[in-house]
């Protein structure tokens, strides 16, 4: 009997933890096991500075993945419950094509990996890229919690270690609930972009409507901020993150702040609404010496992404379920 009971409390103890590492999909019936290679997640922490000057308060987790459990049996599987993996081609002036296959796991401890890769072989991908005049020229991924997982206001945090080379542009942003159709939903939030020839950098932008435009959601205008790191952002895994408030946001860099952009600085504000998160690896069109440069000699190239986790704070944060109305 003592035994049974032990057994039971150890097996209590074991759904306590998977419920707190992984909240919103605690009840999902397709996750099968857990590694113990990451324990609950802990607390973001800031660097104070003059133009960042208090901790934000940090409450309950709201939502994270930690890509180290099995979903439907399969260790090397996304949480289908959160992501989804794009295929084809979404853009009508980049040379890529995203296939589920550049979506792939590795080390000890289970980090996603988009690998973006050089095409030998153009002709096997025509068709595929929407450019009348050049076929494709790369394959690369992109996942994204469209019509999964949709996120207003928190903290969020991203870890990852950045792609090597000239010719990446490396996005970890947001579009907002909506963003498709004829008249798009405006605003986008970037809350890293990273350009192989400024491997240091890392970049954050907020695009919104110009007030005075004639066609409104075409996001006319853009404010980027970038804060440098002391080494190349691919040497390492690194914290990129976002406050996001009500009428406020700021961008972070291993836990170091940069301005605090608001309601009075820009022309308008559309990041009030729900939004979605998006991962991916691009290389523009080449040869290009705007958004990641020049693609060397590489074959391929990697985007490692550690965990994603998404904080209420300073007393608001929410996430909703379900498909785009």
């Amino acid at each position: 009997m003592k035994k049974w009971v032990g057994f039971c409390f150890f097996l209590f103890l074991s759904v306590l933890a998977i419920l707190a590492l992984d909240p919103l999909a605690a009840s999902s019936a397709d996750k099968t096991s857990s590694r113990a290679t990451k324990s609950i997640p802990p607390r973001p922490t800031f660097k104070l500075s003059a133009n960042f000057p208090k901790s934000p308060m940090i409450d309950e987790l709201l939502w994270n993945d930690e890509f180290n459990l099995q979903y439907g049996g399969n260790l090397n599987a996304l949480n289908s419950k959160y992501w989804l993996a794009n295929v084809g081609s979404y853009s009508a002036h980049l040379p890529d094509v995203f296939s589920p296959d550049a979506i792939s796991f590795k080390g000890s401890d289970h980090h996603l990996v988009i690998t973006t890769s050089k095409i030998l072989n153009p002709s096997l991908y025509t068709g595929l890229c929407e450019h009348s005049s050049i076929l494709c020229q790369f394959k690369t991924g992109q996942i994204s919690t469209r019509n999964k997982i949709f996120f207003r206001y928190g903290y969020f945090e991203i870890q990852a270690r950045m792609p090597r080379g000239d010719g990446n542009w490396t996005g970890l942003w947001m579009l907002p609930k909506g963003n498709w159709g004829v008249k798009p939903t405006p605003g986008e939030i970037d809350i890293v972009e990273r350009y192989g020839d400024h491997p240091n950098t890392a970049f954050s932008t907020l695009h919104y409507d110009s007030t005075s435009t004639a066609e409104p959601g075409k996001d006319d205008l853009s404010t980027q901020l970038s804060l440098k790191a002391s080494t190349d952002l691919s040497k390492s895994f690194h914290t990129y993150g976002m406050l996001w408030l009500p009428g406020q946001i700021t961008f972070f860099l291993d836990g170091r702040a940069g301005e605090t952009l608001t309601t009075s600085k820009l022309e308008s504000w559309p990041f009030d609404n729900f939004f979605y998160l998006i991962m991916d690896n691009y290389v523009a069109d080449q040869p290009n010496k705007l958004l990641g440069g020049i693609w060397g000699n590489q074959v391929n190239s990697t985007t490692e992404i550690e965990w994603v986790r998404v904080w209420k704070a300073n007393g608001v944060g929410e996430i909703a379920n379900g498909a785009e109305q």
